[in-house]
């Protein structure tokens, strides 16, 4: 199957030469993914505002997997192949990590500053717990909700906040079981997300950046597993097999 697309995709691209055409195609989108990681990182030199940040997030790790996936194909070897595949995702899972940390702590677009902590004093942590936080579960949702329908809140905002937070672990539906078999479990991908986002919310406590609030807890848990959940579906599971060498739901090479 896999490769029969390999064939595909190098006929489109370059019908007289099969090996210069594929080779063009990862060659590209392997540009493609480095300039959009050197874009993200250095955002701020560069002037990109949050969604822009996303959005090269987004075409790195699309061209990156694409640039990974034509040279797996055209490896012989299907073990050599699976074990590049492995590889890649143990580079995406660290960049993704690091992404995940840089939105919720450091970014400046949304104003996260890690910083705070050097400046702390009674009254602004006082002010921080007042303002930032929130133990009541759907508390923070329901303001949000009230605050469209009295249009004193974007779209855009309600997308940023709950739809975002809701998908933000999501990749690690995929990253973790493909890097980590052990953790390809419902109950320790569970234990996975509670504790990744658990120590987020207390990074922002400590560092009074951000909000800690449990519907983030709620909202990235839910959607983790909403995520691992379909991933695990008989049909879904085979495709993501397949494009992945036997990486995700097989046993590890």
């Amino acid at each position: 199957m896999l490769r029969l697309t390999y064939t595909v995709i190098t006929v489109v691209l370059r019908g007289d030469n099969l090996e210069k055409g594929i080779g063009s195609f990862t060659l590209v989108s392997g540009i493609i993914g480095i300039v959009a990681f050197f874009c993200f990182f250095f955002s701020g030199q560069i002037g990109l505002n949050h969604i822009e940040k996303i959005i090269c997030s987004f075409i790195m790790f699309a061209f990156g997997f694409m640039c990974v996936f034509s040279n797996c194909a055209k490896t012989a070897d299907d073990l050599k192949a699976k074990k590049k595949m492995w590889i890649s995702f143990v580079v995406f899972l660290i960049l993704y990590t690091v992404i995940l940390f840089d939105f919720t702590l450091i970014d400046d677009t949304i104003g996260r500053d890690i910083s705070n902590i050097f400046s702390l004093e009674p009254s602004r942590l006082k002010e921080y717990v007042k303002s930032n936080t929130n133990f009541i579960p759907f508390k923070t949702v329901k303001l949000f909700i009230s605050a469209y329908r009295s249009e004193t809140l974007s779209v855009s905002a309600i997308v940023e906040n709950i739809v975002g937070n809701f998908f933000v672990m999501m990749p690690f539906a995929l990253f973790m079981p493909c890097v980590f078999k052990r953790i390809n479990s419902k109950l320790r991908f569970f234990i996975f997300c509670f504790i990744t986002v658990v120590l987020i919310e207390l990074l922002q406590f400590v560092f009074l950046t951000g909000s800690t609030d449990i519907d983030d807890l709620i909202l990235n848990v839910a959607g983790g597993m909403t995520a691992y959940l379909i991933l695990q579906i008989s049909a879904v599971k085979e495709i993501i097999s397949r494009f992945t060498f036997g990486l995700f739901g097989g046993e590890q090479g």
